[in-house]
């Protein structure tokens, strides 16, 4: 008697699987109109998978290889610490004005190390990308040094892509014969055993891998990403910089990256906060969870040496970057998006005689007991874990 009653309960449950089924079916194709078509609007997003997925991510050369450096100056602290990197690979040096020569060590393939100031590189793209460098533009390495962000420059030729080779360091600039040193802090391990580091060196783009072997190679930890995490990675590392190095230097005192962790932590927290919104709601930037974290490790670790400062020659590639977002987000009615350092800057000028270049319009200065606060900075979990 309890087999039949199984049996019925089975024949029960088909009954109403295709029930179900034959009424879905009606449902969904009977009529075009209820037919929803799965889009994806992120080409780039879902080429970079199938790379990944493939293996299709790895650059030509894996390998460290003799190379070219575009410098005006052949002494230069950069230009030297890529030749001290190379141990002993035959480099060569020419000037932005000089042709790229078709070969290297019998490769007509090879990575272009642009060792030039972020002035100089402005004006070489202006003079030289049409008439001499297109033609190798996939090879050209472009290099973000301290302080500055070549993003918005770079945008006006179009060259921020997934093929467009850069590298972001962070190692010492020694004299020779010295060899450069690692500046990244390896500081814990996550959830999977894997090493957390903070302001690593990072490379992307079609020489990624050289570019990382040539680092590695010299104990300098680098690590190739596809270029959206590249470009995390500087921004991340740019706004540390920008925001140190501004509420260091209107102290009467010379202060370090360290004494700014130590003393003006809330500061700068405050100020790197409202930059990380400003880069979501203005660039579609997100920074990397746990930022905070890192950014406050280094400067405890490795700010010691490093004394805040702020150059008016170099103003436009750093915390002019902020400044320009910031003056758009006025002009356009949507309130400064980083009021805190925008007071700053006025009162590095007004008050401590820096940046004297600086026009600072009116409504700048009347904005500031006046700012929109941002939604955005809602339900966002920091690094300290408070919302």
């Amino acid at each position: 008697m309890r087999h039949y009653f199984l049996l019925i309960i089975l024949l029960l449950e088909v009954v109403q699987i295709l029930s179900f089924l034959s009424s879905a079916t009606t449902n969904t194709f009977s009529s075009p109109t209820n037919i929803l078509f799965a889009t994806w609007s992120n080409g780039q997003a879902v080429r970079e998978y199938k790379d990944f997925l493939s293996g299709n991510t790895k650059s030509q050369v894996c390998e460290d290889i003799p190379s070219l450096i575009i410098g005006n100056d052949k002494n230069s602290p950069l230009v030297n610490a890529l030749k001290c990197l190379a141990k002993g690979k035959e480099d060569i040096l020419i000037s932005d004005a000089e042709p790229i020569p078709n070969e290297i060590d019998g490769r007509d393939n090879f990575p272009i190390y642009v060792a030039l100031t972020p002035k100089e590189l402005q004006k070489a793209l202006k003079e030289n990308l049409a008439s001499k460098w297109m033609a190798k533009i996939d090879d050209f390495v472009f290099i973000t040094w301290k302080n500055t962000n070549l993003e918005p420059l770079l945008k006006q030729y179009s060259l921020p892509r997934d093929s467009t080779s850069q590298l972001l360091p962070s190692f010492t600039l020694p004299d020779q014969p010295f060899i450069p040193q690692d500046m990244a802090v390896k500081y814990d391990v996550d959830s999977y055993g894997e090493a957390k580091w903070s302001t690593q060196s990072v490379s992307c783009g079609k020489w990624k891998e050289a570019i990382a072997s040539r680092l590695q190679q010299n104990s300098i930890h680098c690590e190739p990403k596809f270029y959206r995490d590249y470009r995390r990675g500087m921004w991340e590392k740019f706004v540390m910089e920008a925001v140190f190095n501004l509420i260091g230097a209107v102290l009467k005192e010379p202060t370090t990256y360290e004494d700014v962790a130590n003393y003006y932590a809330n500061e700068a927290s405050d100020m790197v906060w409202q930059i990380s919104t400003m880069l979501r709601g203005s660039l579609a930037i997100t920074l990397t969870y746990g930022f905070e974290e890192r950014i406050f490790t280094f400067a405890e670790q490795r700010g010691k040496s490093i004394l805040c400062e702020i150059d008016e020659s170099t103003f436009d590639f750093c915390n002019g970057v902020i400044w320009e977002i910031s003056k758009s987000g006025l002009n356009l009615g949507f309130g400064d998006p980083a009021p805190l350092h925008t007071e700053y800057l006025i009162y590095a000028k007004e008050e401590r005689g820096l940046l004297q270049s600086l026009d600072i319009p009116e409504e700048m200065k009347n904005n500031q007991d006046n700012n929109r606060v941002s939604i955005m900075r809602q339900g966002n979990l920091r690094a300290d874990g408070v919302v």
